[in-house]
């Protein structure tokens, strides 16, 4: 179990297999306010560096200030992300504008 933001979230063993690397995950925004009507993938980064996955804590965790990708509707915005990530969904918590949360 991870938390987010405080929203705990169980992540597929795969992910967490090799604690020396970072996560990184996409997060799909409709209607941002720094791009209104259009569709950000913004890609995120948490630096993880405990190798025990049930005492691990996140040690470092980064947003992209630029938009990765903007597009204009959900389905290019969905082929955008690569297709070994997973699909999170939304969380309790979200900003209304995030779609969804795709992680590798």
């Amino acid at each position: 179990m991870w938390l987010f933001d405080d929203v705990a979230v169980e992540l597929p063993q795969e992910l967490l297999d090799d604690q020396t690397k970072a996560i990184i995950f996409w997060v799909i925004f409709e209607n941002p306010a720094d791009f209104p009507g259009q569709f950000v993938v913004r890609r995120n980064v948490l630096l993880v560096g405990n190798a025990n996955v049930s005492d691990s804590q996140p040690t470092g965790y980064a947003i992209e200030d630029k938009p990765w990708l903007v597009v204009e509707s959900l389905s290019q915005a969905r082929a955008l992300i690569p297709d070994d990530c997973y699909n999170l969904g939304r969380q309790n918590g979200d900003e209304p504008q995030i779609v969804e949360v795709w992680i590798r």
